[in-house]
């Protein structure tokens, strides 16, 4: 029992010169301090900056989905206009997919406005 105690004391001796040794070791190398810090320290305006851009996107999404949700109440549901402005903005999620894919390059951005050009409006597409 007693042998199992020392043993024990001995391991973490160790495991305790390892800690202070690698605390040492980052104290010596200031630049992966700032390094850090400049991480952390960007990290607030990143999250402030994509809370913006969705509530960009999820307000333009809006939009889109009532325009094209009041043409295909007037469209003919088998017509190609219906189907055509429903795949990219026939709910509020897919708007809101559509323009995030639209910016991020998931999708381009004219194979997204051509069925609010070609059915809907010209000026759909302005901007």
């Amino acid at each position: 029992l007693a042998s199992n105690l020392y043993t024990l004391r001995i391991v973490r001796m160790i495991r305790l010169c390892r800690i202070v040794r690698s605390l040492r070791l980052l104290r010596s190398i200031g630049e992966v301090r700032s390094i850090m810090w400049s991480v952390g320290a960007s990290l607030k305006p990143l999250i402030g900056a994509s809370l913006i851009l969705f509530f960009l996107i999820y307000v333009v999404a809006v939009y889109l989905t009532e325009v094209a949700a009041l043409h295909r109440a007037k469209a003919d549901p088998r017509g190609a206009s219906f189907d055509a402005v429903g795949q990219y903005y026939g709910t509020l999620g897919r708007s809101i997919l559509s323009l995030f894919q639209s910016i991020s390059g998931g999708v381009d951005w004219e194979t997204t406005v051509d069925p609010l050009i070609e059915h809907i409006s010209p000026m759909l597409g302005v901007g």
